[in-house]
Order: structure tokens, then sequence, then C-alpha cells
């Protein structure tokens, strides 16, 4: 009689469970905001390194700049405007031979563009800190050249947005408070809404609830 030979038994090692990994957290995007929908305008942070320049400009030294004649010379051809973008509303003003704050300021784009933006390279590593130190004293640099008629254009969320004095916009923050005072001396005759992106006309703007 023959007896088989038993089969070979594979020894099992026991390496206790599996260890669960912790999922890869997740990476949040944060998508551009449209420039001036705030009280900074928000360009993209930059991750440049800083350009040697000196020292940041001044609200004396934006006024020095909008007081020359050929920059002072569009102030009864001026455009404000929120919530859109700078393309949009460059391309309003220009078909209506007009003229915006960026508009006027590009002579300068190079000498002031570090301090245009904000991010951990920059001279200004937030949002608050470029709406206070450029984008608020530009703008008000900007309004106080303004004469006869200046328009404001923005779509209609803004529109409505900009009859609450406490809307944190350059717009009423910035430029509007100033032109109505320059519109009860006379000096600016009408201020006018217009909304992206038809153009279209709105209404006038006669107070801050406006």
């Amino acid at each position: 009689m023959i007896t088989p030979k038993p089969k070979p038994v594979k020894a099992v090692v026991n390496t206790g469970p599996k260890p669960i990994l912790a999922p890869k957290p997740a990476t949040t995007t944060l998508a551009p905001t449209t420039r001036r929908s705030s009280l900074t305008r928000p360009t993209s942070p930059t991750t440049k390194p800083p350009s040697p320049v000196a020292k940041a400009p001044t609200k004396a030294d934006f006024d020095e700049y909008f007081a020359q004649p050929n920059i002072r010379a569009w102030g009864s051809k001026l455009v404000y405007w929120s919530g859109t973008q700078e393309k949009g509303a460059i391309d309003f003003a220009s078909a209506h031979g007009r003229k915006t704050l960026d508009m006027l300021i590009k002579p300068m784009a190079k000498e002031w563009a570090p301090y245009m933006t904000y991010g951990p390279n920059a001279h200004y590593k937030t949002w608050e800190e470029v709406g206070a130190g450029f984008w608020g004293p530009v703008s008000s640099a900007c309004a106080g050249i303004a004469t006869g008629e200046v328009w404001f254009y923005a779509p209609e969320d803004k529109l409505l947005a900009q009859k609450n004095p406490k809307t944190p916009t350059f717009w009423v923050q910035s430029e509007k408070g100033l032109l109505l005072a320059k519109k009860a001396d006379g000096i600016v005759t009408n201020i006018v809404a217009y909304q992206h992106p038809e153009g279209t006309m709105v209404r006038e703007i006669n107070s801050m609830t406006d």
C-alpha cells in the first residue's frame, strides 16, 4: 500500500492589520476676485521677488502726478468703475473718448508696479495694505481732478450696492463722496451711472444713497 505524501503547508505570517492611510488634504484654490470689488483692488498675489525701488508713492505723489496739465486735461472725461474687469471698463471709456484711472496712470505702470499688488514678496502683503497704501489714495487723487460730467460704470449688482454708503468699494469710499462735494461746488456738473455690459445710461447720482 502506497501512502501519499502530505502536501507542504505554507506558513502564514500574521503581519497584523494593514495601516489605514489618512486621506491627502484637499487643495483649496481661491478664485481671483474682480478688481475694485472691495476696498482693495484684488489683483492676484505676487510671488516674484520685490523690485529694487526706494519708496512707496504717497497721496502727495499721486496728487502731484494728477496735477500735470496733460493728465488734468482729462478731468472732464473720466469714467470711474467697479465690479467688472479692467479691460471692460477701458473698452467702454475708449469707445466714448474718455479715460479711466488705470489708463491715466499707465505711464507710471513700471515705477508703481511693485505697489499695485500684494503678496509675500511684494511691498504690500495683504489686500488691505495695498488698498490703503495705493489704490485708495490714487483713486482719491483721480477724483480730485474731476470736472464737468463724470461717469460711473458698473454691473447691475454694483449699481445697487453703491447706494449703501458703507459698501466697501473704492468708488463708494474714495471717489463718490469727493465727486458729490465737487458737484455741490459746481465743479462737477453731473455724475451719471452706466450699466455694464450694455453701456446703457441708468440714472444720475445726486447723493451717497443714489
